[in-house]
């Protein structure tokens, strides 16, 4: 007879027991990839394929201009035989405007080209070239020039434009440019500080020499050239009036005034002045009248009517007139 399993108790209840189940042991079986095989043809245009996905969609890299030993050398060489060139030495040179504006960019003329002539004038061999700026040239004139030529535009920036050492060519080319002031141009200039100075100091003894001048003439000399350069001179004005109207005259056209009171026939055209003031004489139409209408001289276009006017009173003719109105006025 089989022995009764009691169940066990627990606080006088009866306990339900876990039953272990077996774990089956799950064995997993390796799925194979499949082969996949191609052509040496499939595969190259597998890859040409990438390539050109990876092209359009990556972003593009910039790429620096290389610049060859050969075109670096060429930059440095200049074949043409210049006279002004000769002694020029490469070194930080600024450049200018002439008129000292100060533009955002001005361009500088860099090739001759019909209805915006460049050209240059070589005065020892009276040849005439027409100029072309190119760093891949070995020359500057254009009729020497070796297959395309690429020109290199020049710019002056906030009107000024620096240069170095390096700079060979430009500057050379610069030197040489019918715009330079140096070469009768207009347009720009080479800016020398110590140039700049000594024509400071130049105007300032002539401005000294000038006023020196002005309180040393004597007082008839004084209001021959205040009559002659003052606008505001008149009649009715009092020595020490008239003396401070030159003297700040002298100071605004102090080579105007050195002219006048250097010249030998000061006189005459002070006399000359007074008597057209005082009615004897009238300038009127390129002609000089007296006070009853008859022409006294022709006034050439162009020439200065009181030079013109005192040329008359010494000849022949008007020595009579200008001993009249001399005695007249004093």
């Amino acid at each position: 007879m089989a022995e009764e399993v009691k169940p066990k108790m627990l606080f006088g209840k009866p306990v339900k027991e876990k039953t272990e189940v077996a774990e089956s042991k799950v064995t997993e079986t390796p799925v194979e990839k499949p082969t996949v095989t191609l052509t040496i043809e499939e595969l190259q245009a597998l890859i040409k394929q990438e390539v050109a996905n990876a092209k359009t969609t990556a972003p593009e890299a910039k790429q620096e201009k290389v610049v060859s030993h050969e075109e670096k050398t060429i930059r440095n060489i200049l074949v043409d035989d210049i006279p002004e060139l000769r002694n020029f030495t490469a070194k930080e040179r600024i450049y200018v405007l002439c008129d000292g504006s100060k533009p955002e960019a001005r361009e500088i003329k860099s090739r001759h080209k019909q209805g915006s002539p460049l050209q240059y004038l070589n005065k020892e061999t009276n040849e005439t070239f027409s100029l072309f700026f190119s760093l891949t040239q070995t020359s500057f004139f254009k009729e020497k020039h070796v297959g395309d030529s690429k020109v290199d535009h020049i710019f002056l920036k906030e009107g000024m434009l620096n240069t170095y050492p390096d700079d060979v060519k430009l500057q050379k080319f610069l030197e040489i440019h019918p715009d330079n002031r140096k070469n009768g141009g207009s347009l720009f200039e080479e800016y020398l500080p110590g140039k700049e100075a000594e024509g400071d100091l130049e105007t300032e003894d002539y401005l000294f020499d000038a006023i020196k001048l002005a309180r040393e003439l004597s007082f008839i000399r004084q209001d021959a050239v205040a009559r002659l350069l003052c606008k505001g001179y008149k009649e009715t004005m009092e020595p020490a009036e008239m003396k401070l109207a030159l003297f700040n005259e002298v100071k605004k056209q102090p080579r105007e005034f050195m002219k006048l009171a250097n010249n030998p026939r000061l006189e005459v055209l002070g006399i000359a002045k007074t008597a057209a003031q005082r009615g004897f004489i009238e300038y009127r139409g390129y002609r000089f009248l007296n006070d009853v209408g008859e022409i006294l001289c022709e006034v050439p276009r162009g020439s200065n009517e009181w030079e013109v006017i005192a040329d008359h009173f010494l000849s022949g003719d008007g020595r009579i007139f200008y001993e009249y109105i001399k005695n007249s006025i004093n």
